[in-house]
């Protein structure tokens, strides 16, 4: 998340730094292309897809991201890949598949 009016850097997900060649990755890592849509962000890893408010928190611990769900991809036997939404279904293109999710799930 970057301050509009500043291009501060406020927060990112998944926390930590932006490593150098001797750290690790962030986990978890993101997997495809996500979406910014309504007041969302909806960012696919390879497990899940998680949507977040576009607008961070502000705690105690500074500005902090503000989940709103986490959708689980592994138990419908699916991973993260590019994500688009279009007349309100969730289009998911993984390295083999195009999925479509409603309110229900994936069809």
């Amino acid at each position: 998340w970057i301050d509009a009016n500043t291009g501060r850097l406020l927060t990112q997900f998944p926390p930590g730094s932006l490593g150098a060649a001797a750290q690790s990755a962030a986990s978890p890592r993101g997997l495809g292309r996500g979406v910014l849509a309504g007041d969302h962000v909806w960012f696919p890893t390879r497990e899940s897809i998680f949507v977040f408010d576009q607008r961070p928190a502000q705690t105690d611990f500074g500005w902090q991201p503000k989940l709103i769900r986490e959708i689980p991809l592994t138990p419908r036997g699916l991973t993260g890949g590019n994500l688009t939404i279009a007349d309100g279904v969730l289009l998911i293109a993984t390295g083999d598949r195009l999925v479509a999710f409603d309110e229900i799930g994936p069809k």
